[in-house]
């Protein structure tokens, strides 16, 4: 209910002007009652015969002809043969929302759509030729446009033809005001046919829509896939045929052993060993249980100068340990065995070319016996 504020002063057969609060709205089909406090006898409004009449210039608007009225000391409503005529002026609400409410490709859909979140990236096969989009704006009164155009327009829906690579699909919302805009984009991405081409339907895309968003390091035992967050302490696991999450496979106790930077991660089958970029150190963890085993951790890469740790790899005998600064790779021999003696003890006799390792530039590598 809102209460309008009276004219300065009332003009007979003339329009007086009631004033509404500056905040006042009036909802979609709602019937609202406008109540005029006579006063005493001495100071009545004068009502004529004049019929009141409708206001159509806008959609849904609707004022009747009925009048009713009652004095102060009853509580019954009659309706009067006379009719004040009223007038309502005012300015149709427009909303700033230009967010959409879906979004879907086809024949492979996008994984998480959030309606704050504008990038996405869906992988198909190298036979794929089109793809379909669609997109749901979340006011019925906003507009969407998707670039390119239509490629087909007798296929149901929006397609986009598609060539080897990255396609990308622009998303335009704009908002029922006409000025308010935001923009959504899908990179459909095409496989390549040719040798060491992108097979891009087998991509990982859920990564962000899991908070998976600081990637550092993977490993998978063919079933399934694991990779490690910089930034969440956690290693996600995925199903590694679909990309769909396994989060009871999920390693979540990283951040309470100390393991806070999680930067590589490899394992033999029974161990999970997981390198810390902050701690200098590598953990190991049962894959099978996800409990710690401290047994088999490498606790002395600092020693050897191995201060910058990136990334693990072993052969199952040797564990490889990736420097950032020196660009150096580090070698951790016995890697299934419990020390005998203390961890780490440096050995110089074994070295690394700079063009060992996939044709990458590292400086002499050192050698490490448990």
């Amino acid at each position: 209910m809102a209460t309008l504020t009276n004219p300065s002063s009332f003009t007979a057969s003339a329009l007086n002007v009631f004033t509404a609060p500056a905040d006042t709205t009036l909802a979609a089909s709602t019937t609202y009652w406008i109540s005029v406090n006579e006063g005493v006898s001495s100071n009545r409004l004068t009502y004529s015969n004049t019929q009141s009449y409708e206001q159509t210039g806008q959609t849904g608007w609707l004022i009747t002809d009925d009048r009713k009225w009652r004095p102060s000391e009853s509580h019954y409503w009659a309706i009067d043969r006379f009719n004040l005529v009223f007038e309502v002026k005012g300015y149709a609400s427009t909303t700033t929302d230009a967010t959409l409410s879906a979004l879907t490709v086809s024949p492979k859909n996008i994984i998480g759509f959030d309606a704050d979140r504008t990038s996405y990236e869906v992988g198909v096969g190298s036979t794929v030729s089109q793809a379909t989009i669609a997109a749901t704006a979340n006011q019925s009164g906003a507009t969407v446009a998707i670039t390119p155009a239509d490629a087909d327009a007798i296929t149901d829906g929006h397609q986009v033809s598609l060539s080897a690579g990255r396609n990308a699909v622009t998303i335009t919302v704009t908002a029922e005001d006409t000025t308010t805009t935001k923009t959504y984009t899908v990179s459909v991405n095409q496989g390549v046919t040719n040798s060491f081409g992108w097979n891009a339907d087998k991509d990982f895309d859920g990564l962000i829509a899991a908070d998976n968003t600081t990637p550092r390091g993977m490993w998978s035992d063919g079933t399934t896939m694991w990779i490690a967050d910089y930034i969440e302490s956690k290693i996600f696991a995925y199903t590694l045929a679909t990309g769909v999450r396994d989060s009871a496979k999920d390693f979540d106790t990283l951040d309470a052993a100390g393991n806070e930077t999680p930067v590589g991660i490899w394992s033999d089958g029974t161990t999970m060993w997981v390198v810390d970029n902050g701690n200098k150190k590598i953990y190991a963890y049962n894959l099978a249980t996800k409990a710690r085993d401290q047994t088999k951790d490498f606790n002395t890469l600092d020693e050897a100068g191995n201060d910058r740790p990136r990334d693990i790899w072993s052969d199952g005998t040797t564990m490889w340990v990736a420097n950032q600064i020196p660009n150096k790779s580090f070698c951790l021999q016995n890697i299934g065995q419990r020390p005998r003696h203390r961890q780490g003890v440096h050995q110089q006799h074994r070295h690394i070319s700079q063009r060992d390792l996939v044709g990458r530039h590292h400086h002499v590598g050192s050698q490490y016996r448990r």
